[in-house]
């Protein structure tokens, strides 16, 4: 009875070995996808595989120690000792990879970017009574969204959503408090990923929210981010979008090209998002 228990044992830490090994393996295939789409999480994901993988290596080797108890080979009592000492230094450590990537994954969740509105300019003399109409917009002239953002910035809280580097925008629209948010796969401070709709969604959301005073916000890159995302994805977002700028009394400038969209494709957004100098001249 005792040698079928120790067959059942050691056949279990056997099932249990491939498991993690089979977790691992499917880990390692997929983790340049999942970094891809959650280029925060890198440093959590390492961590959780090297994880895996050590807990692969400390149960390899209690099942040698499992083999022995079965009588299938023979170890002396220093080998013995010294693999149970190895098994339970590898998994202690397998703990500690787990429990470190377990807290990059919290702190990436709950510590968020927080866009403070700030004043870039105040509002002029000459420029009281200037208005800035709430919703999304479309620019059909990169230059001419620049002029029309920076006229509405006057007495106004702004924000750059933009795929130029936040120095390169700050030193051509001659801003210096107006936060830029860079759309790119790369890591960084002010950086976004460009899949992470949601979250830029919500950390939109929160800039209109906060404080009660007007904002203005040029969206550049929507080309871009129609090609990484789709435009079903980026229609929804901004139907969205449009409707809290709304509610919080914000405004919205997208400049596009429209020769890299379908006619149906624009005349949808069109339809949806008014095209600046259609409807108020600027």
């Amino acid at each position: 009875m005792g040698y079928v228990m120790d067959i059942v044992r050691v056949a279990i830490a056997l099932m249990v070995e491939l498991i993690l090994i089979a977790v691992f393996a499917v880990s390692l295939r997929y983790r340049n996808r999942v970094i891809e789409h959650y280029p925060g999480m890198r440093k959590a994901y390492d961590y959780m595989l090297s994880g895996w993988l050590l807990g692969a290596i400390s149960k390899l080797v209690f099942l040698g120690l499992d083999l022995e108890d079965c009588g299938v080979i023979k170890l002396s009592p220093s080998t013995r000792a010294l693999m149970a000492a190895l098994g339970n230094i590898l998994f202690a450590l397998a703990l500690v990879l787990f429990l470190l990537g377990w807290m990059f994954i919290i702190t990436s969740v709950l510590v968020k970017y927080t866009l403070v509105p700030t004043l870039e300019f105040e509002e002029k003399e000459n420029q009281k009574g200037t208005k800035a109409p709430h919703g999304v917009y479309l620019c059909l002239s990169r230059g001419k969204a620049y002029a029309v953002f920076l006229k509405f910035l006057s007495g106004r809280a702004g924000l750059i959503i933009s795929r130029v580097p936040p120095k390169v925008i700050q030193r051509e629209l001659k801003l210096k408090k107006t936060p830029v948010i860079w759309i790119t796969k790369m890591e960084g401070e002010n950086t976004i990923h460009p899949s992470r709709l949601p979250y830029l969604l919500e950390m939109l959301i929160g800039f209109m929210r906060r404080e009660d005073t007007a904002k203005v916000i040029l969206f550049e890159g929507l080309e871009y981010m129609i090609m990484e995302n789709g435009f079903e994805s980026m229609f929804k977002f901004l139907t969205t979008l449009k409707d809290y700028a709304l509610l919080h009394k914000s405004t919205v400038i997208i400049p596009i090209e429209k020769e890299i969209l379908t006619q149906k494709e624009f005349t949808l957004l069109k339809r949806e998002f008014p095209v600046l100098k259609e409807v108020f001249g600027e």
